[in-house]
């Protein structure tokens, strides 16, 4: 509603519509990381084991890690 408010050219502060637009990008991209940190930590979990005695933590570890270290590139 309030963007539509702002689309319209109605919003109550049009002189902070370029911070508004950032902080609206900003928003969906965290949201967006949220949601795939979720469906990944939801696979991640589905393929433990059910005891969790057995697996080797550190090579589990080392493949996350290495994952993290080089991240999808792009905007």
């Amino acid at each position: 509603m309030i963007a539509r408010q702002y689309l319209d050219g109605t919003g109550p502060f049009p002189g902070r519509l370029p911070y508004s637009g950032l902080m609206w990008r900003f928003l969906w991209d965290y949201h967006q990381a949220i949601l795939r940190w979720a469906i990944w930590a939801h696979a991640e979990v589905q393929a433990w084991p059910a005891d969790l005695s057995q697996p080797d933590a550190t090579t589990a570890f080392a493949r996350i890690v290495a994952a993290a270290s080089s991240p999808p590139a792009g905007p």
